[in-house]
């Protein structure tokens, strides 16, 4: 799945207006070569944050998420067709810029994903 995160966190992260994100199941991503380094931080929650970063060009490669264990986010700007990227979502929308406009009929969560529309 894929959607974008709005949250202050992301925001810094990214130094943008949100995060555009494409979700996998983590058994299924995987890592090669030297050159990833990981920043661990903690989420509103309280839980652990890893976000994955190449070493070489600084660029955002990976996160996750303690609240979401079974699951790897990987960062659509790292995409080699990056028009193929649609969220089908936002989350934490509570936090998004006010200049932010939503399509017709998409999913828009206050809080984390599932939150309510």
């Amino acid at each position: 799945m894929s959607g974008c995160c709005h949250c202050d966190d992301c925001q810094r992260q990214t130094g943008s207006a949100f995060a555009p994100l494409l979700v996998f199941p983590k058994e299924s991503v995987s890592f090669s070569g030297a050159d990833l380094r990981e920043y661990v931080a903690h989420g509103a929650s309280g839980k652990a944050v890893k976000r994955g970063f190449c070493s070489n060009c600084g660029g955002s490669v990976y996160a996750w998420y303690e609240v979401t264990p079974d699951y790897m986010v990987i960062m659509a700007g790292t995409a080699d067709d990056k028009s193929k990227f649609n969220p089908d979502w936002d989350i934490y929308t509570d936090g998004a810029q006010p200049w932010i406009e939503y399509p017709e009929g998409h999913k828009v969560y206050p809080q984390g994903y599932g939150s309510g529309h």
